[in-house]
């Protein structure tokens, strides 16, 4: 049974290039890179000389793993900080 299920996984995996890699997740291609180095995204697998690309179900386990409402209080409204200047006392002359 084992047997049948990493033939059934290894057949669901396919290599992502680099511009679809970009338009499902979102990201440039230089934050891609970045994030890659520091360990935040999926590592590319080299496929030729020139040529790289990501696993299809590494990218998507990653995505899985997203944090929701990143930034966002429980209502949805982005909280801003809002400075507000006291006025200045002019001395008396």
């Amino acid at each position: 049974m084992q047997t049948v299920q990493n033939t059934e996984r290894q057949s669901a995996r396919r290599v992502m290039r680099l511009p679809e890699v970009e338009h499902v997740t979102g990201k440039t291609r230089v934050t891609i890179y970045r994030d890659e180095l520091a360990g935040r995204f999926p590592t590319r697998v080299k496929l030729g000389r020139n040529s790289i690309g990501w696993y299809s179900d590494e990218i998507e386990a990653w995505l899985c793993n997203l944090p929701r409402g990143g930034g966002m209080n429980p209502r949805g409204v982005r909280e801003e900080i809002v400075t507000v200047e006291q006025p200045t006392k002019k001395a008396a002359a």
